[in-house]
């Protein structure tokens, strides 16, 4: 290049090698942002839909979708304190009774953090283990928002837990107890949840490690498996008791 910034013979435009340098920035730049999607795709894809014709020990996506049909009223809502609340609890009674579980409910008064107050009606049911404890809570919540069937919030949820509770069914107790709770109010601000940390049916305080119906949604009984796990290394020392607090009676 001359004195004047003219390229000399034979040598590239300073414009055309700045030019290629960022062409060359912009397409790096977009196969790591390609490269990245692909890995996010693949990491998070989900997995293939176990059928209903699947080993019955097995998680199925299809038997929990048809157990979330015997317990939801299709499109009709059914917020706390509704009398359709009241027809999906029984229904979700019966669904828990076909499976091998005898349900319990549990009704109390709650007040919630944002000021609502309601009369909630839980349903639990419990899994025994070989062990005295701590013990695994599979929580979800069952009533609605008033303008929506819940079907997907939580009755996904209420499908998973009910179909690892068909699973578990069959088999050799766990190490330790699995509580299945499906709380009522959870709309109005956690009540029903709330109503249960104050009780703490079927467990001593600080006796368990929960599982959300996320976690079990997408890894099954291996949820339940991997939450016994966490449970023993966070190292509850609290023991299950058998003894039942007030507001506790059977659903049969």
């Amino acid at each position: 290049m001359d004195s004047v910034g003219k390229a000399a013979p034979g040598e590239p435009a300073p414009q055309r090698l700045a030019g290629g340098h960022a062409q060359r920035v912009l397409v790096r730049a977009l196969l790591a942002l390609a490269l990245g999607q692909a890995l996010v795709i693949w990491r998070y894809a989900p997995s293939a839909v176990v059928p209903a014709s699947a080993d019955p020990a097995a998680f199925s996506a299809e038997r929990a979708l048809a157990l979330r049909d015997q317990v939801l009223e299709g499109a009709i809502p059914h917020a706390t304190g509704s009398a359709a609340a009241v027809r999906v609890r029984a229904r979700l009674i019966a669904a828990l009774a076909r499976v091998g579980y005898r349900a319990e409910t549990q009704t109390a008064e709650v007040c919630g953090a944002g000021g609502a107050c309601a009369t909630v009606t839980n349903v639990l049911a419990r899994r025994a283990g070989r062990l005295p404890g701590p013990a695994v809570l599979v929580g979800v919540h069952l009533d609605s928002v008033p303008c929506g069937p819940g079907a997907a919030d939580d009755g996904f949820g209420v499908a998973a837990a009910l179909e690892v509770a068909r699973a578990l069914a069959p088999d050799p107790p766990p190490d330790h107890p699995v509580i299945f709770l499906f709380s009522d109010g959870e709309e109005l601000g956690l009540l029903g949840a709330r109503g249960w940390r104050a009780a703490r049916p079927f467990s001593t305080p600080a006796a368990t490690k929960s599982c959300g119906p996320w976690q079990i949604a997408a890894i099954g009984l291996a949820a339940v498996a991997k939450c016994c796990t966490a449970a023993m290394t966070l190292g509850f020392k609290r023991r299950y008791s058998g003894a039942r607090p007030p507001g506790i009676t059977s659903a049969s």
